[in-house]
């Protein structure tokens, strides 16, 4: 999309290029939401797009070409992890931190260990759902793209972070009513189970009551 200042734009991604929502702001502010699909050749030119105070901005519209190996969810990556004695590093991502997220996908693809990418639902909320499993999906392909890698949201404590997490892209969510009477957090979970379900996501929960500290 090209913004030429009055509202309007012209679109100039080709090749079905795979993005998420672009939004480009001009006078009468103009929104517009491309979606295509990925065909491993793409061209995209985003000189002109204007924000506030008229400062040039330029947008990636395309992802990298697809990993070989496709994101996963963690019930498989723990399957077989208890099955043969060993563990899964899950490291905290610190809202879809590039660096965090960076250095221990490299550390992943070297030692050919699979691995699970975290995010605490409060840092997600703020960051962004779709920031958040967009940003991991890109630097999985460019840095671990041979390992089975899962996005997982942690501590998601309503039922609103969790299925915004299921929209945005997460293949697994921790649902953690655990501050809540049993009955509502298994409720609470049931309604998570169902959503995830129906689209592959695996859910870990917190049932009972844990002491915080």
């Amino acid at each position: 999309m090209q913004g030429n200042g009055d509202g309007r734009g012209q679109d100039v991604l080709t090749q079905g290029a795979e993005v998420g929502q672009v939004v480009v702001s001009g006078k009468g502010r103009s929104h517009r939401q491309l979606r295509g699909r990925r065909t491993g050749r793409y061209s995209t030119s985003a000189g002109g797009i204007h924000g506030r105070a008229g400062e040039p901005r330029r947008l990636l519209l395309a992802l990298p070409e697809e990993s070989s190996m496709p994101l996963v969810t963690t019930k498989p990556l723990v399957d077989k992890a208890f099955a043969n004695g060993y563990a899964i590093a899950a490291m905290n991502s610190n809202g879809g931190n590039y660096d965090i997220m960076r250095a221990c996908l490299e550390t992943a693809q070297e030692m050919r260990a699979p691995f699970i990418i975290n995010c605490y639902a409060k840092n997600a909320r703020y960051a962004g759902m779709g920031f958040v499993a967009h940003s991991a999906r890109w630097l999985i392909n460019q840095f671990a793209p041979d390992i089975p890698v899962a996005i997982h949201l942690d501590h998601g404590q309503t039922f609103a972070d969790c299925v915004d997490a299921v929209r945005a892209g997460f293949t697994s969510i921790m649902c953690d009513g655990s501050d809540l009477p049993l009955e509502e957090n298994l409720a609470l979970t049931q309604k998570v189970v169902e959503i995830a379900q129906a689209v592959g996501v695996s859910v870990e929960a917190e049932l009972g009551q844990l002491l915080h500290g």
